[in-house]
């Protein structure tokens, strides 16, 4: 009876050795598919991460070249526009520089902050893979000092860029007093014009504001 209980015994043993190194195959079994699972996660990663380092370069490129576009199109007011060599934009400290500089005139620092705004637009409207929204609204173009001449040639700058991209829909608004005579009441224009005697701003005869 000893030696059969021993025996009994030394078969369940056995048993639990068997079953300890079936769930060892099977865990073996999981860890190499894990792991190919991984090693596949892993390229795709990659690909990704290079995908999108490809496009962010292909981005700046098409954003510094419009960017020195719309520069070199700029009155004859600051030296440096009229040849630029290199464009510099850092969005994640929101500063821009042209030839390692940024060291011009207020109007100027104006005229390229806005060539910087328009260049991400326009940059949207060629590449596909933008996820940026294709409107945009322009406010400060008559900021700091801005001359009459000056801004409404940017005004005709824009718009020409504009109608190369006429199959893409896309809105750009300007807000101007100074609204360029070529550009002037054509089909661009919406609404009526604001006056001295039209202004934006009406009072009602019981008082209270109106606005058109």
């Amino acid at each position: 009876m000893v030696e059969k209980g021993n025996i009994q015994n030394r078969l369940e043993f056995l048993n639990d050795q068997i079953k300890t190194v079936e769930y060892l195959e099977l865990l073996r079994a999981e860890i190499e598919e894990l792991s190919a699972r991984i090693a596949i996660l892993k390229v795709q990663i990659s690909n990704v991460e290079k995908d999108q380092s490809q496009k962010l370069d292909v981005a700046m490129r098409k954003i510094k070249d419009n960017t020195m576009h719309i520069l070199r199109n700029d009155l004859e007011r600051q030296l440096e526009f009229k040849n630029p060599q290199n464009v510099e934009i850092d969005f994640l400290r929101d500063t821009y520089s042209l030839n390692d500089s940024n060291n011009f005139s207020a109007s100027s620092k104006t005229y390229f902050k806005n060539a910087v705004l328009f260049a991400i637009f326009f940059a949207s409207l060629e590449l596909k893979f933008f996820r940026y929204p294709r409107f945009i609204v322009c406010d400060n173009m008559e900021d700091k000092g801005m001359e009459k001449v000056r801004t409404q040639n940017f005004q005709e700058v824009i718009s020409a860029m504009s109608e190369k991209f006429k199959d893409v829909d896309h809105q750009i608004i300007f807000t101007t007093s100074m609204i360029s005579d070529k550009l002037n009441n054509t089909s661009l224009c919406v609404g009526p014009e604001y006056q001295r005697n039209n202004k934006s701003l009406n009072i009602k005869t019981n008082g209270l504001p109106c606005f058109k």
